[in-house]
C-alpha cells in the first residue's frame, strides 16, 4: 500500500487514477482486517471485563464483596456476562458504522438495550441501562477527533452521509438477494473517514459497555457513586488525568466538592481497545497494521488534493488563454 509521492513526470490524471486505484486495494485489505479484529474482540472481551472487575472488587471493594452472600455474588456475576454479551452483538463492521452515523445524526430512536431479558428484570427505582446510546452522550462533535487527523474538517460530516448512502445501497441488496461484501468508499477520503468513524464508535461501544458494569457494581454496594459518563469521555479523549491503574480500570482523583481542601478518589471501569491491545499482542499486531494503512491513506489524500489542484490550475490557464485567443 505505498504509492510515490515524489510526483515525477506522470500526469495529474494518470497519478489520480494510480491512486484510485492504491485506494480500492486498500479497500479490500482493511475490510477483513478489522473483522479479524472484531472476532478477536469478541472473544477476549468477557474474560477481560471479569479480569477487570475482580481487580477493582479485591483491591478497592473487599469488604462490600465479602458481605454479599452466595446468591448475590452469583446473581453479579450473571449479571456482568449479560451486559458482556450484549456489547458483543454489537460489534461488527457493520453495526459499528451504523452507530457511528447515529452519533452524527443524534438519533432520538429507541435504544435496542433498553429491553432486559425477563430473567434480569431491574427493581423499581432502578436505572435503565443502554448499551446503544448512554445518557449524556448528546454534543457528539465529529470534528473535535477529526481535525487531528485530517486537513479539512468538514470531511467528516461527508463521509458520514456517504455511510449513509452506504447503507441504503447495502439494505437495497439485501431485500433482492444479492450476495455481495459490505460496500465501502473506495478513495483514500473516504475509507480514512471511514476508519475514523469505525473507531470511533467501538471506543463509544466499550464506553457504553463499560458504564453499565460501574452502574451494576453500583447496585451491588461497590462505590459511593458510578463514574460520570462525561468523566469516562474526558478520559477517553484525554481530556482529564488518570492515576495508573490495571488494565481496563480507571482511577481518578477530584477536588471534593464544596471547596473543602481534600480530594476524593473515584475507581471503576473504563474497557478500552488500547488495553486489549495490550493484553493481546494478536489485536496490537492488527492496530499497527490498520494504522500503518491509516497513515498511507492521509497520504494519499493529501497528495489526491495536490492533484486536483494542479488540474484546476490547468483549467483555469487553459480558459484564460482561450479567452484572450477569442478577445
Amino acid at each position: 500500500m505505498s504509492i510515490d509521492l515524489s510526483g515525477g513526470s506522470s500526469e495529474p490524471r494518470q497519478q489520480l487514477c494510480l491512486i484510485q486505484a492504491k485506494a480500492e486495494k486498500a479497500a479490500l485489505v482493511i475490510y477483513p482486517l478489522l473483522e479479524k479484529y472484531l472476532s478477536i474482540l469478541r472473544i477476549q472481551l468477557e474474560p477481560a471485563t471479569l479480569q477487570a472487575v475482580f481487580q477493582l472488587v479485591t483491591q478497592h471493594h473487599p469488604e462490600v464483596f465479602n458481605n454479599l452472600s452466595d446468591q448475590e455474588r452469583s446473581v453479579l456475576r450473571a449479571r456482568l456476562k449479560w451486559l458482556s454479551g450484549k456489547c458483543l452483538d454489537f460489534l461488527s463492521n457493520e453495526k459499528l458504522l451504523n452507530l457511528a452515523i447515529k452519533l452524527q445524526a443524534h438519533d432520538p430512536e429507541p435504544q435496542q438495550l433498553d429491553v432486559v431479558s425477563s430473567e434480569y428484570n431491574d427493581p423499581p427505582g432502578s436505572i435503565s441501562l443502554s448499551m446503544e446510546l448512554a445518557p449524556l452522550m448528546e454534543g457528539f462533535n465529529p470534528n473535535d477527533f477529526s481535525q487531528k487527523n485530517i486537513d479539512d474538517p468538514r470531511g467528516f460530516p461527508a463521509a458520514i452521509d456517504a455511510l449513509r448512502q452506504i447503507f441504503e445501497i447495502s439494505s437495497l441488496r439485501a431485500a433482492k438477494g444479492i450476495k455481495q461484501p459490505f460496500p465501502m468508499p473506495n478513495d483514500p477520503v473516504g475509507l480514512h473517514h471511514w476508519l475514523l468513524a469505525w473507531d470511533y464508535a467501538l471506543t463509544r461501544r466499550l464506553r457504553n459497555l463499560s458504564n453499565a458494569l460501574n452502574v451494576e457494581l453500583f447496585r451491588h454496594g461497590m462505590g459511593n457513586q458510578v463514574l460520570p459518563i462525561a468523566l469516562l469521555d474526558a478520559v477517553i479523549e484525554g481530556g482529564a488525568d488518570a492515576l495508573s491503574a490495571p488494565a481496563n480500570l480507571l482511577a481518578v482523583r477530584l477536588p471534593y466538592p464544596l471547596g473543602e481542601d481534600s480530594e476524593i478518589a473515584l475507581h471503576g471501569v473504563l474497557l478500552r481497545s488500547s488495553d486489549m491491545e495490550y493484553l493481546h499482542p494478536t489485536l496490537r499486531t492488527i492496530r499497527a497494521r490498520i494504522n500503518q494503512i491509516r497513515a498511507n491513506l492521509l497520504r494519499m489524500a493529501r497528495r489526491s488534493q495536490h492533484l486536483h489542484q494542479q488540474l484546476a490550475i490547468r483549467k483555469a490557464e487553459q480558459q484564460w488563454m482561450e479567452d484572450n485567443r477569442q478577445n
